[in-house]
This record gives C-alpha cells, sequence and structure tokens, in this order.
C-alpha cells in the first residue's frame, strides 16, 4: 500500500487525534507497510510526527482554517528541505501525503527514488566526503618552513546563564553560539524542549543580527510558541531576517501577504 493510501486509512479508522503520538502512527503505518516502496520516507515521516511537527499539523487541521493551514504545510515543506535537508521530492511526498490523508488534496506527487536515503548529497546522508586539496610541488631552492602551531581554540561553555539576567551579559557570546543554544531548547536536543527558554536565546542572538534567529522569532510569534502569538512583530521579524538574507523569512513574508493581506 502507498504511504498517502495507508495514512489515511489509518487516519479514517483511528481519528487525526493520532498524528498527536508518533511513534504510534509511525508503528502503524509500518503495520500497513506503507513504506515498502519508499523506504527512505520512513526517515522524513519519522522526522515530522515524531518531531514538533505532528501536533501543529493536527492543531491546524482541527481548526479548520485552510489558509493557516496551507501556510503551515508550506513552512514544513521548507523547513524538511531547508534544516533537516531532504530531497525536494521526498519532503513534497510527505506534506502531500499528509494533506491527501486529511482529505485536504486528491492527489500526491510521488518521489522517483526508490532508495534509502532522503537527504541531498550536500547535507550528510550519502555525500560524498570533499576532496583533499591537491599538493603543490616543493620548491627545490629552499625547503618549505614549517607551519605554525594554531593557538588552541578558546572552551565553549555547556551551559550559559539565562540571556535574561540582569547580572549576566551575553556580550562575549557569539550570535551563532546563541542561536544554537535555541535550537537546542526548541527541538529539545539533550535538553527538556521548551519553547519560552528558545525564545530568549533566539531573541538574544537575534538582538547580535543572526538572520537565523531573526526567522525563528517571526515563526515562534506567527504561531504563538513560547510567546504570545502576534502577527505584527512576526512580519517585524521576518522582515529583519529576510533584509539580513534568510530566504526561508522572505518565502514566509510572501505567503503571509497572501493570507494577512498587505502590510
Amino acid at each position: 500500500m502507498k504511504l498517502h493510501e495507508a495514512l489515511r486509512k489509518i487516519l479514517k479508522q483511528f481519528g487525526t487525534s493520532v498524528m498527536q503520538d508518533g511513534k504510534r502512527l509511525m508503528s502503524m503505518m509500518a503495520d500497513f507497510h506503507a513504506f515498502e516502496d519508499y523506504p527512505a520516507m520512513k526517515k522524513v515521516m519519522g522526522a515530522v510526527f515524531t518531531g514538533r511537527y505532528g501536533k501543529e499539523l493536527f492543531t491546524r487541521a482541527a481548526d479548520d482554517e485552510s489558509d493557516d493551514y496551507r501556510l503551515y504545510i508550506g513552512y514544513l515543506r521548507e523547513s524538511l528541505v531547508q534544516i533537516l535537508h531532504f530531497r525536494e521530492e521526498f519532503a513534497s511526498y510527505a506534506v502531500d501525503s499528509v494533506s491527501f490523508a486529511l482529505g485536504l488534496s486528491s492527489s500526491v506527487a510521488e518521489p522517483h527514488d526508490n532508495g534509502y536515503d532522503p537527504c541531498r548529497q550536500d547535507k550528510g546522508g550519502t555525500a560524498e566526503p570533499a576532496s583533499e586539496s591537491p599538493v603543490r610541488p616543493q620548491s627545490h631552492a629552499a625547503p618549505a618552513s614549517a607551519p605554525e602551531p594554531k593557538p588552541a581554540p578558546a572552551p565553549v561553555p555547556e551551559r550559559m546563564p539565562e540571556p535574561q539576567s540582569q547580572s549576566v551579559s551575553t556580550e562575549p557570546y557569539s550570535a551563532d553560539w546563541l542561536y544554537r543554544e535555541g535550537e537546542k531548547y526548541y527541538y529539545g536536543r539533550g535538553v527538556r524542549q521548551d519553547y519560552a527558554e528558545a525564545a530568549k536565546w533566539y531573541r538574544a542572538s537575534a538582538d547580535k543580527g543572526n538572520a537565523d534567529a531573526e526567522h525563528s522569532l517571526g515563526h515562534m510569534y506567527y504561531f504563538g510558541q513560547g510567546v504570545r502569538q502576534d502577527n505584527e512583530e512576526a512580519i517585524k521579524w521576518y522582515s529583519l531576517a529576510s533584509a539580513h538574507g534568510n530566504i526561508r523569512a522572505r518565502i514566509m513574508l510572501l505567503r503571509l501577504q497572501g493570507v494577512l493581506g498587505h502590510f
């Protein structure tokens, strides 16, 4: 049975609420042999339903707001490609399958590849190792001097004090490091998932001009994750991220124009 057909059958039989229990849903899809035609989709659907996306999809589909759902499904496709580095054909099939199973679309675009690796060649998965730099011939006039030893990198602290604390400055820490701390709390990587905590770290990074953090804050304000839902604040951060070259923020601004009108 095709993945999208299996998913529709499961949702009809057990209800859409099963989307909130990713492990159970993945087990059901395996029982329906949903991954036999495209084994790589097991990894993609696992990322969708065992992460935060499954609950978001259920909530937005249950709200019966088609524009909001389509906006989120578009964001999900971009996230699968740009953040998780899945190939476009697998990311599209994943979101198409969800929409098909929910009865929101009548067709899907199946991938052409029936292999096991869904990742882009330039981002992990089966990517080829970087080739070594060509070796220049040594001069016979004089032996090359030995390179000077590089200084050891400064140790990175395991955990920095709260960025909102009045007694601690985030000045010594880079915007990239602060952004990575936000990612840890947003996705629950090694820590308990906490959207409010993630928003603090993203803001500390965004205040230093990190475009990815600005985009993440825009996303959190638009969807009300860890912060009060605020379209104007979302547009503000998406605009800043877009101005700093974040492609996903530009895409979201265009989609928001379609949903919210001109701003």
